[in-house]
């Protein structure tokens, strides 16, 4: 007698096919199987219990059109059409119960076969012993549950409660991450949150966010609040890093004189000696730049407080003091220029007034001597002339005497010196230097010789035109 094998369906299950093995039954509703799959998931109060990415199939099997008894082998092939099509993954299962009909087998064709494609199940049984297996056919059409749904490629996960969302753990010490998104010509992740927090990260040990862009690593636009926002109880608070562009761009387009918005803002919230903002560079880069197109009323950069720098600084052909104007303040600055020389040189002055014999000696500091060598004088004569008005013993010790005056004659002198300290002499700077090979052809001020403002020298020869990325349109 020939055998036929069928699949029936249970009333609860949730997958619907028509499969049939052997000769075409007598009662066309001996074909309709109704198979149920779902998803093996922790229990609720366990979280932290991983998932894995095995599914549970069940289903009513005939056997020579009676529920099927014993034990029975069966292939679970995957495909990603209803015939024909590319093989996906094959699970092979021996010696299940099959008791009254019922069988349950647990599924899993790993974590990277499910990622929004459709997908068909072939199955094909055989009793355990028997030479060949039999292909049920059509195959099975794997449709999602409902809230899987919620994960398919193009879903909303969409929440009213104050709860969380999404919440995603990753328990593991190694650096896998624990939500990882690509695209090959958009944004892998792009999050919206209209009065709170767009992304929010924590690793302990590690990177909170990590990104790696072709445009933008990171982009971040705020309505009211923080771009971006990073918090660091040992290490960095945020981090960027570029290949070829800028490590961290940052752009505000509110500023006006009543709201000065800032790119970049750094804070020491300590009071201990941290950084607000710190820059650093190898070699010939610039730890930290800045750059104003508007020359006449704004700013490369703006200091409030203390400035230190050590080391050689080197200056534009303008070096000014401005303050605002003591006859008008509130309306006006007064502006100087400083003095330059191709020298390191101190200039110190003072007044003397000459005793009985028209003379004087001038203390000076106790370092005076330290600091300084090689030391010109000059003197001038306050309320009559002092043709005779000499130095009658240079610099030791630190004083000096004037002579040759009359008695009671004020003096106003002035010593310059050449600076000797250690940190000059690693610092000085030649009166006439080459530029380095990369430099050349650019220029501090090209407007004196000509030259276009492409050819002004920032680190070298870069454009100092600004380009602003495009603020891009919401959900884009």
């Amino acid at each position: 007698m020939k055998r036929k094998l069928f699949l029936v369906a249970p009333t609860t299950l949730l997958f619907m096919l028509i499969v049939m093995m052997g000769v075409e039954p007598q009662n066309s509703n001996a074909t309709k199987i109704t198979n149920s799959t779902q998803v093996v998931s922790a229990e609720p109060n366990s979280p932290l219990v991983p998932v894995g990415s095995g599914f549970t199939y069940q289903g009513h099997l005939l056997d020579n059109g009676n529920p099927a008894n014993g034990q029975y082998d069966f292939v679970f092939t995957l495909f990603d059409a209803l015939s024909g099509g590319n093989q996906v993954g094959t699970v092979t299962l021996t010696s299940q119960t099959v008791s009254d009909g019922l069988y349950t087998a647990t599924l899993d064709f790993g974590a990277g076969t499910f990622q929004g494609e459709a997908r068909w199940l072939q199955i094909s049984v055989r009793r355990v012993g028997a030479p060949s297996y039999t292909t049920l056919s059509p195959r099975v059409a794997l449709t999602a549950t409902p809230y899987a749904l919620s994960l398919q490629p193009g879903a909303v996960i969409s929440g009213t409660t104050p709860y969380i969302t999404l919440n995603v753990f990753n328990n593991t010490a190694s650096d896998v991450p624990t939500i990882y998104a690509s695209a090959i010509g958009g944004t892998a992740v792009y999050a919206f949150s209209s009065n709170r927090i767009g992304v929010y990260a924590i690793s302990p040990n590690s990177v909170g966010v990590y990104a790696n862009g072709g445009y933008a690593a990171v982009q971040a636009i705020s309505g009211g609040g923080y771009g971006v926002s990073a918090n660091s109880n040992s290490s960095v608070g945020v981090y960027s890093e570029s290949q070829g562009s800028n490590g961290v761009f940052g752009v505000s387009r509110c500023g006006d004189d009543a709201n000065r918005c800032i790119g970049v803002h750094g804070t020491d919230a300590t009071g201990g000696g941290s950084h607000g903002v710190f820059g650093s560079a190898l070699a010939f880069g610039i730890g930290v730049g800045g750059g104003n197109l508007d020359t006449t009323n704004g700013w490369a950069g703006f200091f409030t407080g203390r400035v230190r720098i050590t080391g050689g600084c080197c200056n534009g052909p303008q070096l000014t003091t401005q303050v605002d104007h003591p006859q008008d303040p509130a309306n006006k600055y007064l502006n100087h220029y400083s003095v330059q020389s191709s020298e390191s040189l101190d200039f110190y002055r003072g007044h003397a007034i000459l005793d009985a014999q028209g003379e004087a000696w001038v203390n000076l500091p106790d370092w005076f001597e330290s600091l300084n060598e090689d030391f010109e004088y000059q003197l001038t004569a306050i309320g009559g002339p002092g043709r005779d008005l000499y130095i009658a013993q240079e610099i030791k010790d630190s004083r000096f005497q004037i002579a040759g005056g009359k008695a009671g004659m004020k003096v106003s002198w002035q010593i310059t010196a050449t600076r000797k300290n250690s940190d000059t002499s690693r610092s000085h700077l030649p009166v006439e230097q080459d530029k380095p090979e990369r430099e050349r052809g650019y220029y501090l001020q090209p407007e004196l010789y000509g030259q276009p403002d492409s050819k002004l020298l920032i680190s070298g020869p870069v454009d100092p035109t600004l380009n602003f990325p495009a603020t891009p349109e919401v959900g884009k």
